[in-house]
């Protein structure tokens, strides 16, 4: 920025070059410059040089004006300012919002969105729903829905693909089905058809063949006549038969051979495409022999497909056949000689093998026939005889052929049905088997096929709502990572709501089951947040920024990628590491050069050598891709290599120019999580059993779950590539079967494992109430950093102390015993440890809140809310109005009238008419047990609240009692600190001890003391750290760490800015020495390190309490010797100054009575008064009393004050103790030489008398020692009680509220459901008087003249415009609620400050005194408005009413008004009238000095503490005396200072006391005082008596 400064202003900047680069470019210039006549500057060539670089040279300078060093670079660098066109920044308009996301998502996807301007539209309104965002998370969130959505679609399509696929198969198979089930049907029908003609065919059969028996034997007759004649034949025949035996058995074998022919041989050889030669010879020879010309293949394939072929070659006649036919035969015979071989004719052809010899056996036969022809001859001629006896048997012999004919055709049509009943059957029995298996697979794939089926329709209905979903799903990873688990609930529930999605889970968005379940081995933890985590880690565009206070993701992170292979399949490098690690640089380097996993833990800051990296700044060179690191180190950068960067600080403040460019992700425990963390750790100690088996189990399923997923794809794959008919691919169906068995059998053990895990569940959750009670605690304490910035725990150092707790007790007992022992055992460690951590007035706050949130249910939450003071919803649900009872305070009426209206039940239960035993019990020293009529009746709650209406001095004391009982302890507060049981029991190397000391206390002497007797003063190193110190340190620390010392860094709040480095030098050290221990001293300091805080054991250390304490401190550093050094007076002048020193010390514990504020008094301002003692006494041995006074009042204690009355206190202790009757040799032991009654001045110089003077002191503070009235102790405890409701409700509302980080209508109804009992209070209180509070025209201004009426104007005005404005700011924020407006700056401010239960800026701006809790300063408003009206409707209030000064927003300007309005009325001016006198009621000669007064009015309501007032004296309060009581009322009037002693002084009283007049019991705004006559003055200013306008 120098640079450019002092370019822009002066066009040079020193140093930039060197002379020897100017120079050749100043030399070309000369002639340049002579001749331009624009240049008027001095006629040097350098200076028309850096004329030329301020003409030519063009800046643009982008800062961001939201960075912390913005004002002071344009303050130190005027020429941004001066030489620049200043263009400020304003917010996108719409429509380039619109035109950003059109481009980035681009046409083609437009194109496909359904709805794409609502789209562009949604985009913005999203993106303007977050608080604190910038362009570029604009343009990621634009850039990120592209990825989600096109790899969605894409994976959705492809999903959808893949499941219509495998469903066409299975309709296929289906379709299928129905095809065989028909044709089963069919064929079922045809073959009973067959089975009924077959049995009417055989009864057919039955009856023909009884008439062929009859005709028969008819034939018989008839064929013995026959017989004889062929007797004769028969020698003729048996010569011819011996011709023909040779060739007969060749015959008969070729007959049989094609007998054995049936029509599938017949078919085998018909169906060749082109015959082999010798089965077409064999065929050409058949139809020639049978009388057939036409041999090509064709005829003989008709042939053999004639009907019946077979028996007509068996029937044929050979002897039939023509010599040229045989010749023909013959002929085809002798051409192909080897196709009739039957080793040839068989191996080519089996089926016509018969064919073959049939036609080689008809040729012999042919050729023997014509040898025996006259042979032959002659047997015809006997034949010829017996035609006649042959055809008259042939007559008879017809009618029992026709008779056989008709049976034989009946029994060849039975066997042809049988033949085709048994096809059908066969064919039946095919396709039953093939529907059987087909519907069993189906069958089995039911289930899968209705889940694919809604599954595909669900994949229509995702893709539909897709980019909404996609757009829900970028901005949850843009925008939320960093929000806890309910602000990111609120916020998917307003865009939602805003894109009409029903529900919406990232995790089952943008994760698979099996995914999620991989995390989970891999050591993710199971809770929602941890998953949606892991989503956003792996998604995000920019590199993630993690906050990890429990170090879970940094491991899951390793496991994740150790088990991830990159784009080339390698296992993927994880390197963990942080930036203070020696080798970090070359790690980084490596990282980035070879595509690494870089894992930075314990970021604290964003390292400069970081930047290029999370900018993204690349240099592309073709294909490579390079990174500048530095000035000298360019590298090569691999796409591969990934980053994150890991920190454990919670609240982790980034540059706003380095926010926008990273992702945070927020790991912060939960509880739910923590709950089943806990509950985990108990069972394995408790029943390792069980967790084992769980372990198992869960193993055993997420395996099973991981599988059935792969299974369902893999049965999806085999579908979507088969082929063809799936019923007759018989190796994918036993596939299919063996995938689906698998799948059945893991689905079975699922269930089992159910059932079991249910079981071990229930055995589980035994142990839950335990492990919930832990969760709660963890949280509790974490919520304590509310109170107190250094109150910050580690889940770590909570782990061990659960464990701790776990080891208690007998683990025989049974489970509701062992839980009661457990639970009471944890709360007993949780709170005594931590409470050592915290400061005693912070412990009981603790305490009430730990019991409150274990045992909520036992504490209704308007109870609880009431008591804390936090607006409650029901405000006047039940409302009873009841009189405050006349036994009562009158100063708790207020208090009262707000608990009958919160919680009217409660307060009709409590007898309040029962003045008997309630008067007692209100004037008892000890209310903490109320009448036993009422208390049997109250709850240990409830009798907290009765003390909060009615004793506030008492409620302190009741709450220690309450926490005692409730976590059964034996005292509310922690033990006093042991340095050596803390070395011992609750140290450990690896942990320091952090010592949070309050100013003036010191523990080093103590530690210094302990470290000689148990490690020696040679191993114990002491550093007080300071400028200069921070190298030492770090040294010494290793050292130790390795030999084993204890080292000792103290004052820590003085180096925080260097602590970072000492963390993680500590976080380096990985194996200190088992005797080595850390000891950190340190005063509370906002901003110490969160990280170092919650890894230390911290212990507080206080100053012990007490006079008697603080002297033995002071007497501690003394000897004899000193003391000796001087005379008694000196002597005494030291203790005097110790005892001094330890009053207003241990004053301060009665703030505000006893102080207005505690102020530092130091152990330095006993040094600094000590030394001026010596130098008085070593000077002159005289004793300068006025020296004292001037020095300790102006300069050493006085100085640190800022409240006149608070000097006053002092200087009268000053007086009080620095007298002659107190100090010098010369003193009487007279009553008032006693410091203490009892106790007078020591007359000594030696310090064993001082010593023991000091030791006999009572461990308790008498009142007496600091003049405080006897009922302080009440007044100081109501302020602890105030003191921790206060905070209670501090602590409560961090944890219900934490940060808005958005109050639009999208954030969701959680934030407003807390904000809405405000509202409701508001509009209750407003609803009466709305008349008076909102007027519709403005106050006339006529008739002002009067100061006081003008005033009242004024007043009445400012109470218009707060109602105005706070009813503006309430409706505001109803309509963001509403979605009617957007979000503004403001709105959020005023939303934040009312979750918190504070006072918006904006409304206290208009009342600058007003209360800090806003259900107050509301009630307030109102209350005052409403009485200021009244007043300003009647004309003469002054004179008519008693003012109550409470009813003014500013009682000191009507003060101011009164006295002006006199100074008129008496004609004098301003300045003379210096006093308030006042006149009341019970003073005597009230009346005539009314009338001496002038212009007065009636003051009421005043409220005293310190002292009693009648009207005439202030008197001494009793111990149970109430805190404030009120005044009776007085005429006031200003007086000039020569009239005033009248009224300040009485018969009674010669002197009188100034008493300040506060708005509040806090005496935080003095307005005024009032003279009242006394006679020991210093009696009262030591009492703290005050003058109070009101005690809210």
């Amino acid at each position: 920025f120098e640079y450019i400064n002092s370019i822009m202003s002066s066009g040079e900047a020193p140093g930039l070059f060197a002379p020897e680069e100017i120079e050749p470019h100043v030399v070309t210039l000369r002639e340049a410059m002579n001749q331009d006549t624009s240049y008027n500057g001095p006629r040097k060539v350098y200076n028309y040089f850096t004329y030329q670089i301020q003409k030519y040279l063009r800046l643009v300078l982008v800062m961001d004006s939201e960075d912390s060093q913005f004002t002071m670079r344009i303050q130190s660098n005027p020429a941004i300012l001066n030489a620049c066109d200043i263009i400020w920044k304003t917010n996108y308009i719409p429509t380039t919002f619109v035109r950003i996301a059109q481009q980035l998502v681009g046409s083609e996807i437009i194109k496909q969105l359904p709805n794409a301007k609502g789209l562009l539209k949604a985009f913005i309104k999203s993106h303007r729903q977050f608080s604190g965002v910038t362009p570029l998370h604009f343009t990621n969130f634009v850039t990120l829905f592209n990825d989600i959505y096109t790899s969605n679609r894409d994976k959705i399509n492809g999903q959808q693909d893949r499941l219509n696929a495998g469903l066409t198969k299975l309709a296929e198979a289906e379709e299928t089905v129905k095809v065989l089930s028909a044709e089963a049907t069919e064929k079922r029908k045809v073959l009973a058809k067959k089975r009924v003609e077959n049995e009417e065919n055989m009864k057919s059969i039955e009856q023909n063949m009884d008439k062929a028996v009859k005709q028969k034997s008819v034939v018989k007759k008839i064929q013995n006549k026959i017989d004889a004649e062929n007797e004769k034949l028969a020698v003729q025949q048996e010569q011819i038969d011996k011709q023909f035996a040779k060739v007969k058995p060749l015959i008969k074998s070729a007959e049989a051979a094609v007998k054995k022919l049936s029509s599938r041989h017949l078919n085998s050889i018909r169906q060749f495409p082109n015959p082999p030669p010798a089965v077409k010879h064999v065929l050409e020879a058949v139809l020639r022999y049978m009388g057939n010309t036409e041999v090509s293949w064709k005829a003989m394939q008709r042939f053999l497909g004639t009907k019946g072929v077979v028996q007509q070659i068996l029937n044929f006649d050979a002897s039939s056949v023509s010599n040229q036919v045989m010749k023909t035969v013959v002929q085809c015979m002798n051409e192909n000689p080897d196709s009739f071989k039957e080793s040839v004719i068989s191996r080519v052809s089996k089926d016509a093998l018969p064919l073959a010899k049939w036609v080689v056996a008809n040729v012999e036969y042919a050729k023997i026939a014509t040898k025996v022809k006259p042979l032959t001859d002659k047997q015809n001629a006997l034949k010829s005889k017996s035609r006649e006896l042959l055809a008259h048997q042939q007559r008879y012999q017809k009618a029992l052929d026709a008779l056989n004919a008709k049976t034989k055709k009946l029994q060849e049509n039975f066997a042809k049905s049988n033949q085709e009943a048994a096809v059908l059957q066969v064919g039946l029995d095919e396709v039953e088997n093939t529907l059987n298996s087909a519907m069993s697979l189906l069958g089995k794939l039911g289930d899968e096929k209705t889940r694919w089926g809604k599954s595909t329709q669900e994949a229509a209905s995702i893709l539909k709502e897709l980019p909404n979903r996609a757009l829900l799903a970028a901005a949850f990873i843009v925008y939320l990572g960093g929000m806890s688990e309910n602000m990111r609930m609120e916020h998917v529930e307003g865009i939602r709501d805003l894109l009409g999605i029903s529900s919406f889970d990232i995790r089952n968005f943008m994760r698979t089951e099996s995914e999620l379940l991989k995390y989970k081995q891999q050591n993710l933890p199971s809770d929602n947040l941890s998953q949606e985590n892991a989503v956003i880690i792996l998604d995000a565009l920019q590199y993630p920024l993690i906050i990890d206070p429990a170090q879970q993701a940094s491991q899951w992170l390793e496991n994740y990628w150790k088990e991830n292979s990159n784009d080339q399949g390698e296992k993927r490098k994880v390197v963990v590491t942080n930036t203070q690690h020696p080798t970090f640089s070359n790690s980084l380097e490596l990282a980035i050069r070879f595509g690494h996993i870089l894992i930075i833990q314990d970021v604290d800051k964003i390292e400069p050598v970081l930047m290029p990296i999370i900018r993204r700044e690349l240099a592309v060179h073709g294909q490579r891709k390079t990174l500048q690191l530095n000035k000298d180190k360019i590298i090569d950068f691999n796409e591969n290599f990934r980053m994150y960067l890991v920190t454990r600080i919670s609240n982790l403040e980034l540059p706003p120019n380095i926010s926008p460019l990273l992702t945070t992700v927020n790991f912060s425990v939960t509880r739910s999580g923590l709950e089943g963390q806990l509950l985990g750790i108990t069972i394995k100690n408790e029943n390792p059993q069980l967790e084992q088996q769980k372990s198992a189990l869960l193993q055993k399923e997420e395996t099973y779950k991981i599988e059935l997923a792969e299974l369902e794809n893999k049965l999806l794959d085999e579908l979507a590539k088969s082929k063809g008919n799936l019923l007759e691919n018989v190796e994918l169906i036993e596939q299919l079967n063996e995938i689906k068995q698998r799948s059945q059998e893991i689905f079975t053990s699922l269930q089992e494992s159910a059932k079991v895990k249910e079981e071990i569940e229930n055995n589980r959750n035994g142990y839950r109430s335990f492990a919930k009670a832990g969760s709660t605690m963890f949280f509790l304490v974490r919520e304590l950093n509310s109170i107190n910035p250094m109150y910050q725990f580690s889940l770590s150092g909570f782990l061990r102390l659960f464990s701790r707790a776990l080891g208690q007790g007998d683990k025989k007992s049974t489970l509701e015993v062992r839980i009661a022992l457990l639970t009471n055992e944890l709360q007993k460690i949780v709170y005594n440890y931590y409470s050592q951590a915290l400061f005693k007035r912070d412990v009981l706050i603790f305490g009430v809140y730990m019991v409150q949130q274990l045992y909520s249910t036992s504490i209704p939450q308007e109870q609880w809310d009431y008591f804390i003071g936090r607006v409650n919803v029901s405000q006047s649900v039940g409302y009873v109005d009841i009189s405050p009872p006349t036994w009562m305070n009158p100063t708790r009426s207020e208090a009262f009238k707000d608990m009958v209206k919160t919680l009217p039940e409660f307060a009709q239960g409590l007898d309040l008419n029962n003045d008997h035993i309630w008067s007692q019990w209100i004037r008892s020293k000890d209310c903490t047990v109320a009448p036993y009529s009422v208390s049997k009746k109250l709850k240990p709650f409830e009798k907290l609240i009765m003390m909060k209406v009615f004793r506030p001095d008492q409620v302190y004391s009741s709450m220690e009692q309450y926490v005692i009982q409730s976590l059964n302890l034996k005292n509310a507060h922690s033990n006093t600190f042991d340095i050596e049981h803390t070395f011992k029991h609750e140290s450990s190397p690896s942990e320091p001890i952090l010592l949070i000391t309050t100013p003036g206390a010191d523990p080093t002497q103590e530690l210094e003391e302990v470290a000689k007797r148990i490690v020696g003063s040679s191993n114990f190193n002491q550093i007080a750290m300071g400028q200069g110190q921070t190298d030492i340190a770090l040294d010494m620390l290793e050292k130790c760490a390795k030999e084993g010392e204890w080292l000792c860094l103290m004052n820590l709040h003085l180096v925080v800015s260097w602590l970072p480095i000492l963390e993680k030098k500590l976080s380096l050290i990985s194996n200190p020495h088992e005797n080595f221990r850390l000891w950190l001293t340190t005063e509370v300091h906002d901003h110490f390190p969160e990280i170092l805080l919650q890894q230390s054991l911290k212990i507080t250390f206080e100053s012990p309490p007490g006079i008697k304490q603080n002297l033995l401190r002071i007497y501690k550093n003394w000897d004899d010797a000193y003391l000796k050094k001087g005379n008694i007076s000196r002597a005494q002048l030291l203790f005097m100054t110790s005892w001094f020193h330890a009053v207003v010390q241990e004053r301060r514990s009665y703030i505000p009575q006893g102080f207005t504020k505690f102020y530092e008094f130091s152990s330095a301002d006993l040094r600094a008064a000590v030394d001026i003692i010596e130098e008085m006494m070593d000077s002159s041995q005289q004793i300068d009393f006025d020296r004292i006074y001037g020095l300790f009042e102006q300069a050493i204690y006085g100085g640190r004050i800022d409240n006149i009355y608070d000097i006053r206190v002092l200087r009268t202790y000053l007086h009080r103790f620095f007298s002659r009757s107190l100090i010098g040799s010369s003193q009487s032991l007279s009553m008032k030489s006693e410091l203490l009654k009892g106790f007078p001045m020591p007359s000594t110089n030696s310090i064993h008398e001082y010593s023991g003077f000091i030791e006999k002191l009572p461990n308790q503070d008498p009142l007496e020692a600091f003049q405080l009235p006897a009922n302080s102790n009440r007044v100081v405890q109501t302020h602890r009680a105030d003191y921790v409701t206060k905070q209670l409700k501090y602590v409560a509302n961090a944890s219900s509220s934490g940060i808005v980080e958005n109050t639009s209508a999208s954030a969701g109804g959680h934030w407003m459901d807390k904000i809405q009992p405000v509202i409701n209070y508001w509009n209750s209180i407003v609803e009466v008087n709305r008349g008076v509070l909102f007027l519709q025209s403005k106050l006339p201004e006529s008739n002002l003249v009067l100061p006081v009426q003008a005033f009242i104007h004024l007043e009445y005005q400012q109470g218009l415009e707060l109602c105005k404005l706070i009813e503006q700011s309430i409706n505001d924020i109803q309509d963001v609620r509403s979605g009617n407006s957007l979000e503004t700056p403001l709105i959020k401010e005023n939303v934040q400050a009312l979750l918190e239960d504070s006072v918006p800026n904006a409304w206290a701006k208009l009342w600058d005194i007003g209360p800090e809790q806003s259900q107050l300063f509301l009630k307030q408003v109102v209350e005052k408005t409403v009485a200021i009206a009244q007043m300003y409707n009647s004309e003469g209030f002054l004179n008519e009413m008693a003012i109550n000064l409470k009813y003014f927003f500013n009682p000191d300007v009507f003060l101011n008004a009164f006295k002006q309005q006199s100074a008129r009325t008496r004609n004098v001016p301003v300045d003379n009238l210096k006093y308030l006198a006042t006149i009341w009621e019970g003073q005597p000669s009230a009346a005539s000095l009314k009338d001496q007064m002038g212009l007065s009015i009636q003051i009421e309501g005043l409220l005293l503490q310190g002292a009693g007032f009648n009207g005439a004296s202030l008197s001494e309060l009793s111990s149970d005396a109430p805190p404030v009581s009120v005044m009776p009322r007085c005429y006031l009037s200003w007086m000039p200072e020569k009239d005033i002693e009248k009224f300040t002084k009485n018969e009674l009283h010669q002197s009188s006391v100034s008493l300040p007049i506060y708005l509040t019991s806090q005496r935080e705004n003095n307005i005024a005082q009032f003279t009242l006559p006394c006679s020991d003055i210093s009696k009262w200013i030591l009492n703290g008596v005050a003058i109070f306008v009101s005690n809210e």
